[in-house]
């Protein structure tokens, strides 16, 4: 599992799902296909909408419910998960987003 949490991945510096991205060489991406997505809706300031957030997991770390094994791996930059895949083989990525202030579209 690649866990990608861009705004807070320095709050994991030092854990070994870090320090073991951090330990390959990345290498330069390849070109990839030019993919537009529709922008979040706009709530105002919240991209919740007029609902106000019941908690805020999204700037001080990831929501402490979710599991991290112990072979998952925190890669925040490109050329070092594009490296990561092409050492192990994985050709095919599954994104999903889990945010708890936007819905998914």
């Amino acid at each position: 599992v690649f866990l990608c949490p861009t705004d807070v991945a320095d709050n994991y510096v030092g854990t070994p799902m870090v320090e073991r991205v951090i330990a390959v060489d990345p290498l330069p991406l390849p070109r990839v296909k030019d993919v537009q997505c529709p922008p979040a809706p706009d709530g105002g300031g919240c991209t919740c909408g007029p609902e106000r957030c019941q908690g805020n997991y999204g700037w001080d770390g990831m929501h402490p419910d979710l599991v991290i094994g112990p072979d998952d791996l925190m890669p925040n930059d490109p050329g070092r998960l594009y490296a990561i895949c092409r050492e192990r083989g994985i050709t095919d990525l599954l994104y999903v987003g889990f945010h708890t202030q936007v819905c998914l579209l």
